[in-house]
């Protein structure tokens, strides 16, 4: 490959085109980029996705089997097929402040909408249906792997019987790879979460090279955190693959699902920049801190300003903590791992979590008649939706979090209020699944209704499916987050 050298840097084109992606999301991530670019910057994440998924090797993950072949790009291609309504919808809510070089495209897209969805749905699941029954007759299924799992691994099928009876698994295999794996990645890592997420990672490397200045070697660091990537990607994916750990990997993924939404609304509320493709689907105003701060502050003293600040501090570290504990406990159980807390910590997460409850800063509801599906989490006034007063929940909250900070220097106590913690982790995570359940559940069910009553019935049966593996993904993940936690609460958090 040509790469030019500059002083003891190689630079080539994958290098070049990594450099152009980081400026795209800088500029994405203080909304200075437009809408044009950021179209184009999300379309180039999707490709860049689509080749680390084909580097994971689906099909050896499903069937436990590979060989050097087409079936992976064939099974991506067919993913990315089913997944094109995205860009009709986003191409919707920028065709607006698109550049005249666009606009044209857009309105194909917006015009054509139906047609091209169908489409896309249609060829993508015979796309999946053509990877089945190639890995079926050319391929026996061996373990470890997501088809040895449910029993159906073996060889080649002899008889008709056999031979349907593992399409059928393996095609459903398939699409719910699709649906919990592949789509939930492109969805939000590629597209909602994309630029905040990466100034995070630069300014976690930023970081790193400050604090450790005077011994960093990029090189070094660089490669030791990709090994520890790669090794904890693998181990991970393994998940997948072992009876005992399945449900863990599909706690895994939620967690990844519940983890982006801290990025996806808390990093406009603090910051006050949002995605325009993503905003712009929904219909209802997304307020930030500074908006919050000063609706609320209009008729406040400075005392009263200042107790507000605290209030919108403490709803912001309280609603970071419930979005992001799920994925930190997943870690620790994935590294066999107490969880603990300093005093200091306890006592401010005590405080907040009240703050949360007593004087809410958010709004958390399940999306429905919006064009897209999930949970909105919004920020409203305080001062309205407050249930004893901002003075009363400041007072209450901070001499609470510091009768659990003393507390907590006993060990049996200390116990108690990490596992009480976990107790309510383990509650907001249930009850924000069962939001989102609820939101996409009525959109496949209106969406069935519909297709049933215009005859279309081979639509109609593709998203029948989609809502059964949803649901049971979002049911047996729960139940595993649920399991998983309660064990390693008993485990690390029982009194003795």
């Amino acid at each position: 490959m040509l790469k030019k050298r500059f002083g003891d840097w190689k630079v080539g084109i994958e290098e070049i085109i990594l450099f152009l992606i980081i400026i795209l999301n800088v500029f994405d991530a203080i909304e200075h980029l437009p809408s044009t670019l950021d179209y184009i910057k999300k379309i180039i994440s999707w490709a860049a996705l689509g080749f680390i998924f084909y580097r994971a090797k689906p099909t050896k993950i499903i069937f436990g089997t590979y060989q050097k072949g087409i079936e992976d790009i064939m099974l991506i291609s067919g993913y990315f097929l089913i997944l094109i309504k995205d860009l009709v919808s986003y191409a919707m809510s920028s065709v607006n402040d698109a550049s005249s070089f666009l606009v044209p495209f857009f309105n194909a897209l917006i015009k054509n909408q139906s047609s091209i969805e169908i489409f896309g749905i249609y060829a993508g699941m015979l796309l999946i249906l053509a990877v089945s029954i190639n890995m079926i007759l050319k391929h026996p299924i061996r373990g470890p792997s997501v088809m040895h799992i449910i029993h159906e691994d073996g060889p080649i099928p002899n008889n008709f019987k056999d031979f349907f009876h593992r399409l059928l698994t393996s095609f459903a295999v398939l699409v719910a790879f699709y649906l919990i794996v592949f789509n939930l990645v492109m969805e939000w890592l590629a597209i909602a979460i994309d630029a905040p997420l990466l100034m995070i990672a630069l300014g976690t490397y930023i970081f790193f090279i400050i604090k450790h200045r005077e011994k960093f070697n990029s090189r070094s660091f660089l490669s030791k955190f990709g090994d520890f990537g790669s090794s904890f990607y693998e181990d991970v994916i393994k998940h997948f693959t072992y009876k005992k750990t399945i449900l863990r990997a599909l706690f895994a993924m939620l967690v990844l699902h519940i983890a982006t939404e801290s990025l996806h609304f808390i990093w406009p509320y603090v910051f006050g920049v949002a995605d325009s493709l993503y905003f712009g689907l929904l219909s209802s105003p997304h307020l930030s801190m500074f908006q919050v701060f000063a609706l609320d502050s209009i008729a406040t003293d400075f005392l009263g300003n200042a107790l507000l600040f605290v209030t919108i501090a403490g709803n912001i570290i309280a609603i970071l903590f419930l979005l992001l504990a799920p994925g930190y406990l997943w870690y620790l159980i994935y590294k066999n791992k107490k969880f603990t807390l300093s005093k200091m910590q306890i006592g401010i997460l005590i405080s907040s979590l009240l703050m949360f409850i007593l004087s809410p800063a958010f709004k958390i509801r399940p999306l429905t008649n919006e064009a897209l599906i999930g949970v909105n989490i919004s920020g409203h006034s305080i001062v309205q939706n407050s249930i004893i007063g901002i003075p009363a929940t400041v007072l209450i909250a901070l001499s609470v979090g510091l009768i659990c900070a003393l507390l907590s220097t006993d060990i049996s106590k200390e116990k108690k209020i990490m596992r009480l913690i976990t107790i309510v982790t383990q509650i907001f995570f249930t009850i924000y699944i069962a939001l989102f359940t609820y939101s996409i559940s009525n959109y496949y069910i209106q969406s069935i209704i519909y297709l049933s009553t215009i005859k279309k019935y081979v639509l109609l049966i593709i998203f029948a499916l989609f809502f059964i593996i949803t649901v049971l993904f979002y049911l047996f993940g729960t139940i595993g987050f649920i399991k998983d936690t309660s064990a390693h609460a008993k485990e690390h958090l029982t009194a003795k």
